[in-house]
């Protein structure tokens, strides 16, 4: 066109014209191929986002409904159970964090696709526009079922939640039975068998009260530890505790 113009054609309006013509619809393919990519990418981001979710969403599903028994795969010796037991609270809640920005994300792909196949009935005209209709009622079925899906893996990551919280509970409680005694048994029998008189000089007497205050002193902070123990196993066994038999057992014992 530009050639033409520049050798003086006859019809330089009509040239122009065309030339003006090709150059909107060019610019205006150019423009739906855009919104069609757009609409393309969305589209596949959102199918692939959301069948990704739900598998792992089932995965979790599966792993949280499971019984585990974990008490009994770690033997009460293990003095790492306490830290065992808190490091999976953590990586449970971490994963709750997790699946919950996955339903997030595929919502959020989902607008997106809705509002580029929205935007392409601006640009694109179909055979039957009365009968046409969009990927909304789709869109909205996955959702549905995205949801229904994340409710029911949050109530069974609530009950494993539970039972890890009543596993470390009773760790704790049984460490600091343990504890108890074995300072009863380890120091104040030894204690009370051992120290039977009274000194045969001063410096020996004051030397033998001196280690009774002493002991005195540790005997009323444990009694105060195993007290304050026995009123969290009634709290703990009067809720339900799923280990209230083996609390039970330990408070006989202590």
């Amino acid at each position: 066109a530009e050639t033409l113009l520049q050798t003086n054609h006859f019809d330089p309006a009509g040239v122009k014209e065309i030339a003006d013509s090709v150059t909107n619809r060019w610019q205006n393919l150019v423009t739906r191929a855009e919104e069609r990519h757009k609409l393309v990418t969305a589209s596949l981001n959102f199918y692939k986002t959301a069948e990704q979710v739900c598998s792992v969403l089932d995965s979790l599903e599966r792993e949280y409904k499971r019984e585990d028994d974990w008490l009994s795969r770690h033997a009460s010796g293990d003095h790492d159970r306490a830290t065992l037991i808190a490091q999976l609270i953590n990586k449970h809640q971490e994963q709750k964090e997790a699946f919950l920005k996955a339903c997030t994300l595929a919502r959020r792909t989902a607008e997106t696709f809705l509002k580029y196949s929205n935007r392409s009935l601006q640009y694109f005209t179909h055979p039957n526009e009365s009968t046409f209709r969009g990927p909304e009622t789709k869109v909205k079925i996955i959702l549905e079922k995205l949801l229904t899906q994340e409710n029911r893996v949050l109530e069974y990551w609530t009950n494993k939640k539970k039972r890890l919280d009543q596993n470390q509970q009773y760790v704790l409680f049984e460490r600091s039975a343990r504890q108890s005694l074995a300072w009863i048994k380890e120091e104040g029998d030894i204690y009370l068998s051992t120290h039977t008189q009274v000194g045969n000089t001063p410096e020996e007497t004051e030397q033998l009260l001196e280690e009774h205050n002493s002991f005195k002193e540790k005997a009323r902070e444990t009694r105060e530890k195993v007290k304050l123990l026995l009123q969290l196993a009634d709290t703990l066994v009067e809720k339900g505790h799923a280990h209230a038999p083996n609390i039970k057992q330990w408070v006989e014992e202590v």
